[in-house]
């Protein structure tokens, strides 16, 4: 398994366009590939609640906190982070609604309500 793990680590660094993470960053992906297995193992336990695409929404956002939170403290993880937010296109931000959080795809504001964009609580 240890070898899954590995792989994965190296996958994800080679997304990121990290080659040699320093101590910070390395323990921030093997970390969260952590939480990505534990959380598999409780949603299929789960009865696989959450649906598969919340599942993998909330993982997603739980990579940005993990990066945020690292890039605070960590030059590195800062310089990752402001390479990935520089590659972020004006379709795919986010927009806080009443009824949650909206990933708006369509680039205007009421792309939730229209269905063009995907909401989370």
């Amino acid at each position: 398994m240890d070898e899954v793990r590995r792989a994965a680590a190296e996958q994800i660094l080679v997304h990121l366009g990290v080659e040699r993470p320093g101590p910070r960053f390395g323990m921030l992906v093997r970390t969260w590939i952590a939480a990505v297995e534990a959380a598999s193992l409780i949603w299929l336990d789960e009865g696989k609640q959450p649906p598969a695409r919340e599942l993998r929404d909330w993982l997603v956002d739980h990579l940005v906190a993990l990066l945020a939170a690292t890039a605070a403290s960590d030059g590195e993880t800062a310089e990752v982070v402001q390479r990935l937010l520089a590659q972020e296109t004006p379709r795919a931000r986010w927009r806080r609604w009443p009824a949650g959080w909206c990933r708006c795809w369509a680039g205007r504001p009421a792309c939730c309500e229209a269905g063009a964009g995907e909401t989370v609580g």
